[in-house]
């Protein structure tokens, strides 16, 4: 049998993240401490704060009502936030799921705003949810299916202004630093014989996924692009995938269909405060794709908008999960028997490996260590051939009072 083995090592892992799902790593509490499958029957928004009526969410973002970015003139976007275009569908399709239907209606300021929001008269509507509570720290994962490429004439047509997002956002007063991590963005910002900025490569964009945070400096936000990656073809993002991000103290690690993408490891930059949980399927402009003016509702590529209009993304779930914490007690492991059946997992203050005897790792055993200080490797030690070991140090996300109503 083949093996690997560590002789007489003395091994410190410092912040090498080898992260794991949740479903993978018995660390992460099992049951989530926030989650949406979108299967709950007679499921609704309500009247007046276009809030669903179980509570979880609201259709519109808490700090610019029911628009974003078209206060920006720099980064526009042309949608309205509209309670009709997020849509519950509990019935048979993925057990369920929340759609967000973008479409191109005429011009109309006729439509749900709070009080505080003044707004002109817009033509593009579409569905975007905010939670009702704050989270700090943990792993956010979303299940959704972005909209298709369509054909019309035996012409490709790339739904040009497609701009997906899941993401996390906080901003508690004047004295508080923006808050923002982008799980995953999806932009498609070129029209053949346009402008494009920052890159021109059309077909590639179709298949693009962005992963973001930001930074709050004297001078302004700055936007850190940390994930940005293109997947392969034949997993068209109009199927379902899954995005996530691990998120704790100076530190966030991207997903794709659980394959680590990038990480941000000892970054002050990184977000302390809880955050809201957005997603939402918004219509981008800036040189980028429709060339719309906000104002007037006028569009300059007629075309584009006539054959890409109602697009569509559907949530399958949204799930937020936690680590279980022991971060001041250390764990001596001693015997074989001791690592392969440790039975609560949980974020030590340091973890060594001692051994009384020669350590193994069983054959099809997925072993998850972490701990805050340092983990250890002091002697005879061997991973069988079909078994794993990962090994992940970090600040302990202290998880007592991390979700605020």
């Amino acid at each position: 049998m083949k093996k690997i083995t560590f002789l007489s090592l003395a091994i410190i892992m410092s912040f090498k993240v080898m992260s794991q799902s949740p479903t993978l790593d018995p660390n992460w509490l099992q049951t989530p401490v926030f989650s949406d499958e979108f299967n709950a029957s007679n499921r609704f928004w309500v009247e007046g704060t276009k809030t669903d009526n179980l509570g979880k969410w609201r259709a519109w973002f808490h700090d610019c009502g029911v628009v974003h970015g078209s206060f920006l003139p720099e980064i526009s976007e042309y949608q309205i936030w509209k309670s009709e275009q997020a849509i519950f569908h509990p019935g048979t399709e993925e057990n369920g799921y929340i759609e967000f239907e973008a479409v191109k209606d005429s011009c109309k300021d006729l439509f749900w705003k709070p009080s505080w929001n003044h707004i002109g008269p817009r033509s593009f509507f579409s569905g975007a949810i905010e939670s009702t509570c704050a989270i700090k720290y943990g792993w956010f994962e979303i299940r959704c299916a972005l909209p298709s490429t369509i054909f019309v004439d035996n012409i490709k047509h790339l739904r040009y202004g497609n701009f997906p997002a899941f993401w996390l956002w906080s901003k508690y007063g004047p004295n508080s630093h923006y808050n923002e991590i982008d799980i995953f963005e999806h932009v498609i910002r070129k029209v053949t014989g346009s402008n494009c900025w920052p890159r021109c490569d059309v077909e590639n964009d179709s298949l693009r996924v962005y992963g973001t945070y930001w930074k709050d400096t004297p001078s302004g936000l700055i936007g850190i692009e940390a994930a940005q990656y293109v997947v392969d073809p034949q997993q068209s993002l109009h199927n379902y995938h899954i995005y996530a991000v691990e998120w704790g103290p100076g530190y966030a690690v991207w997903y794709y269909d659980g394959v680590q993408r990038s990480m941000v490891i000892q970054d002050i930059d990184i977000p302390t405060e809880a955050m809201y949980i957005r997603a939402n399927l918004a219509i981008d402009g800036n040189l980028r794709a429709l060339r719309a003016n906000v104002d007037t509702c006028e569009i300059l590529y007629e075309d584009i908008v006539k054959h890409s209009f109602p697009r569509s993304m559907k949530i399958d779930y949204i799930r937020v999960y936690q680590l279980r914490c022991a971060c001041q007690q250390p764990l001596i492991i001693s015997t074989s028997s001791q690592i392969n059946n440790i039975n609560t997992p949980a974020v030590m203050k340091s973890i060594t490996i001692n051994p009384v005897e020669f350590i193994t790792i069983n054959a099809g055993n997925n072993i998850s260590l972490r701990a805050v200080e340092s983990i250890t490797i002091n002697g005879d030690f061997e991973v069988s051939s079909g078994a794993s070991l990962f090994l992940f140090t970090h600040p302990c996300p202290d998880n007592s009072n991390q979700i605020n109503q």
